[in-house]
């Protein structure tokens, strides 16, 4: 018996252009999982930090509504909560400057400073103060320091009666 390496004739029909179809369509999903999947994740982390950093802002200008909105009963409370009102102001300055170079980590931070400061802004609201008002007594320092001195005007006193 002589083998014939002869091949069978190809047939092209309906099935042959599926397969090859699908096979394309395999080859060019594949291509796009790995072109298009790392570009996608990358947006994914821009959006990640485009919404933290939106909602910082957010949470800034309430903040800052409601420093603002203290109403102080002492003249030092007052000026305990201008003092918080000018660093948090100093704050959305530099968020306003610098908000496209910021990362993820600062915008952290930045929020952990920001809740610091809600947690002073209610203290004030509650009608607290972190300072203490100190009386301090001179007249004790004022009597060592003029203790050797005469008045000019005994002095004066003396040179008109001789």
């Amino acid at each position: 018996m002589k083998k014939s390496l002869e091949t069978v004739p190809f047939k092209k029909d309906l099935l042959t252009y599926i397969s090859i179809a699908l096979f394309i369509l395999a080859l060019c999903g594949e291509l796009m999982l790995i072109f298009w999947l790392p570009v996608q994740l990358k947006s994914q982390t821009i959006w990640t930090k485009e919404v933290s950093l939106q909602e910082m802002i957010k949470f800034l200008d309430e903040l800052r509504d409601d420093i603002r909105g203290i109403n102080a009963k002492t003249r030092r409370q007052d000026k305990e909560a201008a003092m918080l009102c000018d660093a948090v102001d100093n704050l959305a300055r530099y968020i306003r400057i610098n908000a496209k170079s910021l990362s993820i980590d600062q915008i952290g931070d930045i929020q952990s400073v920001l809740l610091d400061c809600r947690e002073s802004c209610d203290y004030f609201r509650s009608g607290k103060q972190y300072s203490e008002e100190v009386q301090i007594d001179t007249t004790p320092c004022l009597k060592k320091m003029f203790a050797g001195l005469t008045p000019v005007v005994e002095k004066e006193n003396e040179k008109d009666s001789k």
